[in-house]
């Protein structure tokens, strides 16, 4: 059994679970503003606000479909985080922590002293192979 990582390739698209828990958020705000506009007439700007803001994310979820970013994970532990339209992607030498479940892998990556890099996937922005070999090789990495 060959014992040397490979080197890890994850191509991320616009998860459609994000898509819909912020549709419901849009809902649930829009649905408060409706009952406070009928007994308070100033709660027209926030409804306005509100309905605008819901409208510019329904356009901007149809405009990127596809895969907008790819994550690269050396065999020497570096990573690498390349965004659609980027010309240098990020780098990254080590991955500082990482939590994992069925539903979501969140991967920490501290850049110099104070500063920290998350990168938040959903079981659906990707490959489902791509993201379990994510997931097991963290696993690995971390148990050793």
């Amino acid at each position: 059994m060959n014992k040397t990582p490979i080197t890890l390739h994850l191509r991320l698209r616009q998860s459609q679970l994000l898509i819909r828990y912020q549709h419901l958020t849009h809902a649930a705000i829009l649905a408060y503003c409706l009952a406070a506009t009928s007994s308070l007439p100033i709660m027209i700007l926030p409804l306005l606000i509100v309905v605008l803001s819901w409208l510019r994310f329904w356009v901007q979820s149809f405009q990127s479909v596809g895969f907008n970013q790819t994550i690269t994970w050396r065999s020497s532990g570096a990573w690498e985080i390349h965004e659609e339209g980027e010309k240098v992607p990020l780098r990254f030498s080590s991955l500082d922590h990482y939590y994992s479940s069925r539903w979501l892998t969140l991967l920490g990556f501290k850049k110099g002293l104070f500063r920290c890099h998350y990168l938040l996937i959903l079981s659906d922005n990707s490959e489902s192979e791509a993201w379990r070999r994510l997931r097991v090789r963290l696993k690995q990495a971390f148990n050793q």
